[in-house]
Order: C-alpha cells, then sequence, then structure tokens
C-alpha cells in the first residue's frame, strides 16, 4: 500500500486489501498452529485465552505506533511545503494564480492548504505502509524460532 499515491482509484484501495485479506488469512492460521502446538491439550483453552489477550494488546500498541508515525510525518510534511510557498515569488505560485486569481485572494489560499494538508497525509499514510512493512520483514524471521512438537500430557 505505501506505492499508493494521491491518484489512487477505488479500485487500488479495493486490491490492495484483497491482497491484505488473503495475505492475513494465510498468515494468522499457520501462527496459530505453531502457538498452539507446543501447548497439551488441557491448556489449549487457557493458552487461547491469552494468545487472543496478548494479540489484540500488541495490535493496540502498534495501532497507536502507526497512528504516532502518520501525524507526526504529516505535521513534519505539511511544515516542510509552507516554507515551499513563497507568496512574494508568483513563478511558484503561477499555475495557481492563472487558476484561482491573485496571490492575495482567500481563494488561491484556502486551495494551496487543502492541498498541502492533502499531500502530507498522503506523505503520512506512506510513511506509516512502510512501519508496517518493516515490521512484517522483521517479525517473519521469528517464525523459524517455533517448534511444533506437542508437549507432553500432564
Amino acid at each position: 500500500m505505501s506505492s499508493l499515491d494521491i491518484n489512487m482509484t477505488s479500485a487500488d484501495v479495493f486490491w490492495s486489501n484483497i491482497l491484505h485479506g488473503v495475505g492475513f488469512g494465510m498468515a494468522y492460521t499457520p501462527m496459530a498452529v505453531l502457538t498452539f502446538s507446543t501447548l497439551p491439550m488441557r491448556l489449549l483453552t487457557q493458552g487461547n485465552a491469552i494468545f487472543s489477550l496478548l494479540r489484540l494488546i500488541g495490535s493496540s500498541i502498534f495501532i497507536a505506533l502507526t497512528l504516532v508515525v502518520f501525524f507526526r510525518t504529516s505535521a513534519q510534511a505539511s511544515v516542510s511545503m509552507f516554507g515551499l510557498i513563497d507568496a512574494f515569488d508568483p513563478r511558484n505560485l503561477s499555475a495557481w494564480i492563472e487558476l484561482l486569481g491573485g496571490a492575495d485572494t482567500a481563494p488561491l489560499h484556502l486551495r494551496l492548504l487543502d492541498e498541502i494538508r492533502m499531500q502530507a497525509s498522503m506523505i503520512g499514510y506512506i510513511n506509516a505502509f512502510h512501519l508496517l512493512t518493516l515490521a512484517s520483514v522483521f517479525a517473519a524471521p521469528l517464525a523459524f524460532l517455533f517448534v511444533t512438537k506437542r508437549g507432553a500430557e500432564t
């Protein structure tokens, strides 16, 4: 999803979500099987409760981190882009001035503000998607630490 851009369509979002759903389905079941493969049968209920609790807590923490990355990088991008707009240099604003009027008009200021917010939000989303990708890349090798032999029934 980090390859999406500001001109994305509903089809782009639809297909990336379909791919995400298939990937999650293919990853979650083996992860759950590996998680419970070492537990004795009598502890499966408690193991499932703890597994679900830890998964939900971990998801909540990671969602919070993702939102921090999104908001922080959006704010940084917004400040950086505002610094690039110089109302005293009409060469930078010539296309906008032709479309919306003079450099001191409200429609031009509002349109520039909306455009900067939209571009900054897209930068924030892309950075959040990069975080999600990095987390997956670093977490995937941990699957090789699992053992698949069931513990003794005691």
